[in-house]
């Protein structure tokens, strides 16, 4: 008989287990710096469900194969476009009628005289360190809100509200349900509009009403409508055949199509250099070989989500692409770039830029567009570039399509992910600098210059790290026990960020 214990989410097999199975982390850790870097797959296939940053938010890593003409998922679901209907306020501001004291029973329909209620402007907060976005009008126990907008079609494939609310929801279009929760939410989350409201919408002017109860400490609601579409065509996921966890680095295995592919994430977590562990840099590596004996035309795409530098799914970004040192170089980062202007634990970076490097070379190139220049490659379709004259993180994309031609041995690749903050911590109100750039005199460029440099001498020290480690810990305590020792090292690490003190120190 086998003994089970749950702690903190980990399954624990007991003592007597003549043949225990190998052991399944509650989260992968993907790539694992500190607590502005830090993806992990939460599910059982990396192909399975978008990756995540470690407070649950929408990390996703993308990386897709194309074996002979045919498209393979590895990392994260193929994305969609958001569009959006009716911006919250992390994009602007919307003018709307508001009121603290309880109105009469119809307070929600399209009809209602509003003119006695005050003028306002969305968000609604009461100015605490959770408020998302700093509130244009106070709201502190109840408010009742309405506004009309535009649409300009009666036919979305997928309207969504998009709300942030801290306490209780209850939100109507054209006098109708669409939503009601008492769950507080901690960021910006998608939620569906109940059919009977959808029932309602229609071409030109309709109403949105909204009303939100705080009971306790921070207060804030803001309303907004995104279409969510679904484009190019479904694309088929590599089989994951196998997935291993180390200190410093994770591996998965795949069959797609008669191609072999290895995926390997590679953290330098190394703690006898403070420069290299605190340098923000990590390594994934694609290693294919054919797996039939035959040649195959190989195509590797890789990238991420301008999710990866917000806080707010949906506050606007802008890119950019260039050469330096031997490297093609992207990056994405917000447009307002406020510096350590966040407290609390549910937040994400919005400042700095997250940066992907690759050699430079001629069958690598950047994807140009949106997830629409990478759908148009996986699915050779002609998909239009999201129109959105401001570009919000969930919509951007920075990636690379590698033309790699006839496969058959060994064909190793590698990028770099990479996420410059500028500023770390900020200790009694001065801003302090990273580790690895402690004096500010290395730019973005030299960084990822650097860990170009550093891969292959990295990649043998992780490995021969992570050897000794798994031997002292399995000597200590067993098998299992070394496998827990591999989690706890890379996540305990990931959990802290290493700066210079105002002395140097």
């Amino acid at each position: 008989m086998i003994k089970k214990t749950v702690i903190s989410g980990l399954l624990i097999l007991g003592a007597g287990i003549a043949h225990a199975e190998p052991l399944r982390a509650p989260a992968y850790p993907l790539i694992t710096h500190d607590p502005y870097l830090s993806i992990w797959s939460a599910s059982n296939e990396l192909n399975d469900k978008s990756t995540e940053h470690w407070t649950g938010a929408s990390h996703p890593l993308y990386a897709y194969v194309k074996v002979d003409g045919t498209a393979y998922q590895l990392i994260s679901p193929v994305p969609a476009q958001y569009e959006n209907v009716m911006p919250t306020a992390e994009m602007a501001p919307r003018s709307v009628k508001y009121t603290y004291d309880k109105p009469g029973s119809d307070w929600m329909n399209p009809k209602f005289n509003d003119s006695s209620w005050k003028n306002g402007k969305t968000p609604f907060g009461n100015h605490d360190a959770s408020n998302p976005v700093k509130p244009n009008t106070d709201y502190d126990k109840d408010v009742w809100y309405r506004t009309d907008f535009t649409l300009d079609r009666d036919n979305y494939e997928n309207l969504q509200l998009l709300l942030f609310n801290d306490d209780d929801v209850e939100v109507y279009i054209n006098g109708v349900l669409a939503y009601k929760e008492k769950q507080y939410e901690t960021k910006y989350v998608s939620k569906p509009i109940s059919q009977e409201a959808l029932k309602t919408l229609k071409k030109g002017k309709n109403t949105l009403a909204v009303y939100c109860h705080n009971d306790r400490f921070g207060a804030y609601i803001d309303v907004g409508l995104v279409n969510e579409k679904n484009i190019g065509k479904p694309i088929a996921k590599g089989k994951q055949t196998d997935v291993h966890v180390t200190a410093t680095q994770t591996t998965y295995t795949f069959k797609a199509g008669n191609l072999d592919v290895t995926v390997n994430f590679t953290s330098p977590l190394l703690m006898n250099d403070l420069d290299i562990v605190s340098r923000p840099a990590s390594y994934v590596t694609f290693d294919m070989k054919s797996g039939d004996g035959a040649m195959h035309d190989v195509d590797l795409y890789f990238g991420f989500s301008g999710e990866l530098s917000v806080n707010q799914p949906m506050q606007v970004v802008e890119k950019s692409s260039r050469q330096s040192g031997g490297l093609l170089i992207q990056s994405v980062g917000t447009k307002s770039q406020n510096v350590l202007n966040r407290a609390g634990d549910d937040l994400r970076i919005d400042w700095g830029y997250a940066y992907l490097a690759t050699q430079q070379t001629p069958y690598i190139k950047a994807v140009n567009g949106n997830y629409s220049g990478l759908l148009n490659a996986l699915s050779a379709v002609n998909i239009p570039a999201n129109g959105e004259s401001d570009l919000v993180a969930r919509n951007a994309f920075v990636g690379v399509e590698m033309k790699l031609g006839k496969v058959k041995d060994n064909r190793t690749e590698h990028v770099v992910v990479a996420y410059d903050d500028g500023y770390s911590i900020q200790y009694f109100k001065k801003n302090l600098r990273p580790w690895w750039n402690r004096d500010g005199k290395i730019s973005a460029e030299q960084m990822l210059a650097m860990a170009e440099k550093d891969y292959t001498r990295l990649m043998q020290e992780c490995a021969a790290f992570d050897k000794q480690m798994h031997a002292d810990a399995k000597e200590a305590g067993g098998e299992k026990y070394a496998q827990l020792c591999e989690l706890a090292y890379r996540q305990s690490i990931a959990a802290h960020k290493v700066v210079a003190s105002p002395k140097g120190e």
